[in-house]
């Protein structure tokens, strides 16, 4: 359901803008180079042709078995099944000496021409046979002069934020209504494990270097938070970042640094046709969840379309919420309630006359409270959904007549967070002096950050960009023992969907878990 109208100008501004970032923060190969990179790892041309080869008689396309199967993403070859591939870089096919394999065979130095004779023919400088798992691939001139292109930096390529002794890794947060505070506990949090692990000798010897990125306010220019970005393009990954309040032109030009964006965090992560591929975000957002609860309140509550309604601010929330789906699955209406207190106080006594029961309350906090509030002071008890990002623990404190009627969702719960995991945050907060006044928070960042690090690991000490989001794809599923479990993949762009929804004991003055 659509609640904003975007001008032409800004739409234009955001296309033209994007087209800019992209092309300031293109891969950094020549037109040639990426061509090649696209035979080496996809066996297809830039024109979309796929290219012919043969392996034992065999005719198949190369997207089958590209060479960056066996011979790696940065051609270090990757011995597997008693089959050891040479490397393919240029430097070590280039040797102005002979080379001996482990089968005997020698070979001099490649050229341009003897490559080529190699891939179609299978046939070495030397004039040697090459191995029968060597496919023969049908690739032209042009092609041969491309993947050349290629080869001679494929080693040298995509090392922006890493060297032999450093992972350059960055944070984006807010500090907008007053959250200063949380985003330096956050920082602080995820900067005392990063240490943690880099005591512990860091990842092959590499250890982690945090930059911090701030919005500072609601005033903050988007030229100054993509400047910000553009500062720091020297960073491999982003983490743990909160992409809540960051305008639409910035995420596209963090989109187009091509910098992965591992487990961030917001309300509103992107769905469907349209994904930034990448960005990884920890949870599946407020759509899901008021999905999840207007589906509880149907199966649960035994709400019906005569006495459910979805009370909706279109004024201010800026959530991307499918109503429509959610009004022809669960047969909701939907009310848009005027923020202002009388006209509000009128709309909810009509609801209370005509017996509703079941409410889900959709807009910010203020909002949430506010009609909480106002259906009080018209002496109205009906059950009361929302998304617990919107509620705070003063939602404890509302009238006893309450009691068992305010549901919460949420995408993590204490049962998702083992013993182990909480053990080591315990840890951390005594020796690195945490402020645990956002200790949710903590948790979900100390996530991200662990899925991070642990994919880093298991890709290996070779590693680009690349290999490490194709080991992230792997991780299926994905235990940080501080958030449901998480997986991803090259169409799955949310690590989990999972909704817990809770009930306010208001007699106990706590949260139980119901479904």
């Amino acid at each position: 359901m659509k609640r904003r109208k975007v001008s032409i100008e800004i739409i234009a501004l955001i296309i033209l803008s994007s087209v800019l970032y992209a092309f300031q923060f293109s891969t950094g190969l020549t037109p040639s180079e990426e061509r090649g990179k696209l035979i080496y790892t996809t066996g297809v041309r830039a024109s979309g042709e796929p290219i012919k080869a043969q392996l034992s008689g065999a005719q198949f396309d190369a997207k089958i078995l590209p060479c960056s199967n066996c011979h790696g993403s940065r051609g270090e070859g990757n011995p597997e099944g008693g089959v050891d591939p040479s490397p393919l870089d240029w430097s070590s096919l280039t040797k102005p000496y002979s080379i001996e394999f482990k089968n005997g065979r020698k070979r001099a130095g490649y050229s341009h021409a003897s490559l080529k004779r190699a891939i179609v023919d299978g046939i070495d400088p030397s004039k040697n046979k090459l191995d029968l798992v060597m496919p023969r691939y049908d690739l032209n001139d042009e092609d041969v002069s491309d993947l050349i292109s290629y080869l001679k930096i494929i080693d040298k390529e995509d090392l922006a934020g890493i060297t032999d002794s450093l992972i350059h890794v960055g944070i984006i947060l807010s500090s907008k209504n007053g959250s200063r505070l949380r985003a330096e506990s956050i920082t602080k949090t995820i900067e005392a494990y990063l240490d943690l692990v880099n005591k512990g000798g860091g990842v092959y010897n590499r250890k982690f270097h945090l930059s911090q990125i701030l919005i500072e306010d609601s005033s903050q220019k988007t030229d100054s938070l993509i400047n910000d970005i553009l500062q720091k393009k020297d960073i491999f990954a982003f983490i743990a970042s909160d992409l809540e309040d960051i305008p639409l032109l910035t995420l596209t030009t963090l989109e187009n640094t091509k910098i992965p964006v591992i487990g961030a965090i917001t309300g509103n992560p992107e769905k469907g046709e349209y994904i930034r591929n990448n960005f990884y975000y920890l949870f599946s957002g407020v759509d899901q969840e008021v999905q999840a609860l207007a589906r509880f309140a149907k199966d649960s509550l035994a709400a019906n379309q005569d006495d459910f309604v979805v009370l909706f601010d279109s004024s201010s929330f800026n959530q991307n919420i499918d109503l429509d789906r959610i009004i022809k699955e669960t047969g909701i209406r939907l009310e848009y309630i005027i923020p202002n207190e009388v006209d509000a106080l009128t709309q909810l006594e009509k609801l209370k006359n005509e017996g509703i029961q079941n409410c889900l309350l959709i807009g910010d906090a203020q909002y949430c409270s506010n009609q909480l509030s106002y259906a009080l002071k018209v002496n109205w008890y009906p059950n009361i959904l929302l998304s617990g990002k919107y509620a705070s623990a003063s939602w404890l404190d509302n009238p006893l007549e309450m009691n068992n009627k305010i549901f919460l969702s949420y995408p993590v719960w204490i049962a998702d967070r083992n013993d182990i995991a909480m053990k080591q945050y315990e840890f951390m907060a005594s020796h690195y002096d945490l402020d645990n006044n956002y200790k949710n928070a903590q948790l979900n960042a100390l996530a991200a950050t662990i899925l991070f690090t642990e994919t880093m690991k298991l890709t290996g000490k070779v590693v680009s960009r690349e290999s490490m989001l194709e080991t992230l794809h792997g991780l299926q599923p994905f235990e940080s023992g501080f958030v449901a479990p998480l997986s991803y993949g090259p169409n799955k762009r949310i690590g989990s969907e999972k909704v817990s929804i809770v009930k306010a004991d208001l007699v106990n003055k706590k949260l139980l878990l119901v479904n």
